[in-house]
């Protein structure tokens, strides 16, 4: 295999993370750093992956921070935008909530209209109560010509509700994006959503199908981004469910 294939080696870090091969995962990621600039980008993020999957938050934002500062000087700002955005998930997760909201501010600043930053960053409006601003999102996906965008809006719009106590509305939205879009993240949140309101079954059925779809997960706006530690999440919940059985 071309060791120069950035897609190629981040699916195979992808593959052995999700298989316990972390140490491998990392490996990988670190010869991508020695790569062309692509590759050192997804590296980067890759590394802050693994680190937010085991609750190293901390460590992520070190490689993150590092990361921006190489973007920037290349100029690439979407770049910057996407790792801004894992940023407040990171800083949201440490209770850094002033810090989350100005990651995430940076993130939109250069969204150009994609989804890997634009979903992350609404979700995270959310949870620091500003719905509004995540609702504004939501219409801007809404509007788009992809079917993928248009059920990230309903999933925002989910978001929204459970924010506001109202899991039921919540449900519709998400089967809504599903009828748009059969995305991996509205079978994920369906699965929590039926948890959160006791539904323990209809939970699991859902995470089983998480699972079939493993691949989706590891990479879940299909750019090539890793999104390993939304698998982790999904086992977490899996035995959750079980557990309440």
């Amino acid at each position: 295999m071309d060791s120069s294939n950035v897609y190629a080696l981040t699916v195979m870090a992808l593959t052995y993370a999700s298989s316990g091969q972390v140490g491998d995962a990392e490996q990988i990621y670190r010869r991508m750093l020695d790569l062309d600039q692509y590759g050192e980008s997804i590296a980067y993020e890759g590394l802050a992956d693994l680190a937010m999957s085991r609750g190293d938050d901390v460590g992520a934002l070190n490689l993150l921070d590092t990361a921006i500062e190489i973007e920037r000087a290349r100029g690439s700002l979407h770049s910057v935008a996407l790792k801004n955005a894992m940023r407040a998930e990171a800083l949201l997760r440490l209770g850094e909530k002033e810090a989350a909201l100005r990651a995430t501010e940076d993130a939109l600043e250069f969204a150009s209209g994609d989804a890997a930053v634009l979903v992350p960053g609404a979700k995270v409006l959310v949870e620091l109560d500003r719905a509004d601003h995540a609702d504004a999102i939501a219409a801007e996906l809404g509007a788009s010509v992809s079917r993928s965008d248009r059920a990230y809006a309903a999933l925002i719009r989910a978001h929204i509700s459970e924010s506001e106590g109202d899991l039921g509305e919540a449900v519709e939205q998400v089967e809504a994006a599903l009828v748009v879009a059969d995305l991996w993240l509205a079978r994920m949140m369906l699965a929590h959503l039926n948890l959160e309101m006791g539904q323990q079954e209809l939970s699991a059925k859902e995470l089983d199908l998480c699972r079939q779809r493993l691949g989706e997960g590891l990479a879940v706006f299909l750019n090539d981004r890793p999104t390993f530690r939304l698998v982790d999440i999904s086992n977490t919940a899996s035995l959750q469910a079980m557990e309440s059985n």
